[in-house]
């Protein structure tokens, strides 16, 4: 009998210190209710030994998987191409899972087959921390909005899939961008799947690890969040799966704002780069500033937010750099 869900675990050298966290919250997940896969994508032989060795003695319904090495979407096809479950939860290896919602969920999937499940999540330190949580569907489960759905589709791991439903998808995982191609492949299955429910509980706990890509990444890979929304753009097709807006928006958060605030903080910033950007989603979003979502939301009223969106990059950096140097005088006792 297959079990509820395949829980794929993409890893490539993830330090013991977070791994092992995130999988002894599976040991209370019996084999029945889930199978674990993890898909090593070309680790360092050490790091690869070391995670099986911790495996067999800790997680018996678990599956290590190499693979040569090729991103984390490449990694998760390839664990949906060799899963059992009937429903598909992502997990990367330095997250933790809400063991107790994991269960209550199951209960619910063993008697309804929704193609697409949505829930909550928080952000958290290494040291479980609470830094912020982020539950955008009412309790229970309840039919899901399709607009509602394409605003919260930054990750796969926002989401559980019935994997049926997964393989009968036109598209693969986008891969090949270092930035947004988990977002880009959440939201173009999300929005291509449709049915689904969401689920009002947090699941899904996200670590905020110093080491991973997204909290500094090379320069070389600024700009892979382009490719990411011109794949969205082209799976969705000219009526944007009738969430133009949406799509609009989320251009406009990932590329312009928190795409702006990296190239800004990044070294060798200059205004070919901002002009770059701004070319971009001229061109792919001609009326981007008349977005309704530009008028609405927290964020939307930040200065950090408004100088960035319009432009004034220079300024921001300014900022930025005044700020570092306060944090840094604040740290050596000097004020």
């Amino acid at each position: 009998m297959s079990p509820i869900f395949s829980i794929i675990v993409p890893f490539y050298n993830t330090e013991a210190e977070y791994y092992e966290k995130t999988f002894s919250c599976l040991k209370a997940l019996s084999p029945e209710l889930a199978e674990v896969l993890v898909i090593d994508d070309g680790s360092k032989t050490q790091s690869a030994m070391e995670l099986e060795l911790y495996l067999s003695l800790n997680l018996p319904n678990s599956t290590v998987i190499h693979k040569a090495n090729g991103g984390q979407n490449s990694a998760r096809q390839f664990g949906i191409d060799h899963a059992a479950g009937k429903y598909v939860l992502f997990l990367d290896s330095d997250d933790l899972l809400d063991i107790d919602a994991v269960i209550e969920l199951a209960d619910y999937l063993e008697d309804n087959n929704p193609a697409v499940v949505a829930f909550g999540h928080d952000v958290v330190t290494p040291r479980g921390e609470l830094l912020r949580s982020i539950e955008p569907w009412a309790s229970g489960f309840n039919k899901l909005n399709l607009q509602r759905l394409a605003l919260n589709s930054d990750s796969l791991c926002r989401q559980c899939y019935c994997l049926q439903r997964l393989k009968e998808a036109p598209f693969n995982l986008v891969q090949g961008v270092r930035i947004g191609e988990d977002l880009s492949s959440a939201m173009s299955l999300n929005l291509e799947l449709g049915e689904g429910v969401s689920f009002g509980r947090v699941l899904y706990h996200y670590v905020v690890r110093p080491t991973s890509i997204i909290q500094k990444p090379p320069k070389s890979v600024l700009f892979d969040i382009f490719d990411a929304f011109d794949e969205v753009i082209r799976r969705c097709g000219p009526d944007y799966s009738g969430c133009q807006e949406e799509i609009e928006w989320m251009a406009i958060l990932h590329c312009v704002y928190w795409g702006g605030m990296r190239i800004v903080q990044a070294d060798g910033f200059d205004l070919e780069m901002q002009s770059r950007v701004f070319e971009w989603i001229d061109k792919a979003f001609p009326g981007w500033r008349s977005n309704s979502y530009l008028s609405s939301g927290a964020i939307t009223k930040s200065l950090r937010f408004r100088l960035l969106v319009r432009g004034h990059w220079s300024a921001y950096r300014f900022l930025f750099k005044v700020k570092g140097f306060v944090k840094a005088v604040h740290a050596g006792g000097e004020l």
